[in-house]
C-alpha cells in the first residue's frame, strides 16, 4: 500500500524521481539521479515538487493504516539525495 501510494503521486512526465528505503522501522525517501530532464527542468524544481507529492501521499497512507507519522525534511550535506525521513 505504501509503495502504491507513492506511485500514484503526480510526477513530472511520470518519471517518479524518488526511491523509498525501509530500514529498522524507518522510511527514507531519496531523489533518484535518473531520469534527468535537462531541457524541461534544468534546476530540478519539478523533480523536487514530484518528490514532495510522493512524500505527502506516503504520509497519508501511513496515517490511513493507523500509524503515527513524523516527517523530517532534509537534505543533509553528507547525503544530498536524502529528501525526507
Amino acid at each position: 500500500m505504501l509503495v502504491r501510494s507513492m506511485m500514484r503521486a503526480p510526477s513530472v512526465h511520470n518519471t517518479q524521481p524518488w526511491l523509498l528505503e525501509v530500514a529498522a522501522g524507518e522510511l527514507s525517501v531519496r531523489e533518484r539521479a535518473e531520469p534527468a530532464l535537462p531541457h524541461h527542468d534544468p534546476q530540478g524544481r519539478d523533480r523536487a515538487a514530484s518528490c514532495g507529492a510522493a512524500v505527502a501521499n506516503l504520509e497519508l497512507a501511513v496515517r490511513t493504516l493507523g500509524r503515527s507519522c513524523v516527517v523530517a525534511f532534509l537534505p543533509e550535506d553528507e547525503q544530498p539525495d536524502l529528501l525526507a525521513r
